[in-house]
């Protein structure tokens, strides 16, 4: 239900913004196997620009830091701010071509303001050739306040710099150069 009510809520606000709201888009599916909330979609640019929810499932052989964020029920609430944050990018290797770098520039630059992602969550955002995937796994589990313009800079950033002309297919960035808090990955969609 909570995820019901922020897609109203966004799509009011993309209402209210002007945006054309798309057709559903096709349903995503989660890490775990289940359908991703659909936080908010748009027509921007004549394309759907669409962010899922999904619920971090930690691996069996995870680390002390994903398994906390499921055992965290402290009933304070908490957000770690990551704007303004350092994070550092790395290529995915071998070469074989990231997405088309145009659309991941036009899905940074399809949002502005800031966001908080809830704790134990990852959210994704599609937009063409292009998937960008942010998660929340901070010890002890918080929510996440984080700003579009320092996502956009990080997308943007990783979609030219990690093509096949680099050896690569797409990159990522972790925060603090520590994946234990949370990591941007621009991929193919």
């Amino acid at each position: 239900m909570f995820f019901s009510l922020i897609s109203v809520v966004a799509l009011a606000a993309g209402l209210a913004r002007g945006a054309v709201v798309a057709r559903a888009p096709a349903d995503y599916t989660c890490s775990d196997g289940s359908i991703a909330a659909v936080i908010d979609s748009f027509e921007y640019e004549g394309k759907p620009l669409t962010t899922y929810s999904c619920p971090v499932v930690a691996p069996e052989n995870s680390t002390p830091a994903e398994r906390a964020v499921k055992r965290d029920t402290s009933l304070t609430k908490r957000t770690y701010d990551l704007c303004g944050a350092s994070c550092t990018t790395y290529c995915y290797t071998p070469a074989g071509g990231g997405p088309n770098p145009n659309d991941c520039q036009t899905l940074a630059n399809g949002f502005s303001g800031d966001y908080t992602m809830t704790a134990g969550y990852y959210y994704t955002w599609t937009y063409g050739s292009c998937e960008v995937q942010q998660s929340n796994i901070i010890s002890p589990a918080q929510d996440i306040y984080y700003c579009y313009s320092d996502l956009a800079g990080v997308v943007s950033y990783i979609a030219w710099n990690c093509q096949a002309t680099q050896n690569a297919h797409g990159g990522y960035c972790d925060f603090y150069n520590d994946n234990s808090v949370s990591d941007i990955l621009v991929f193919t969609s």
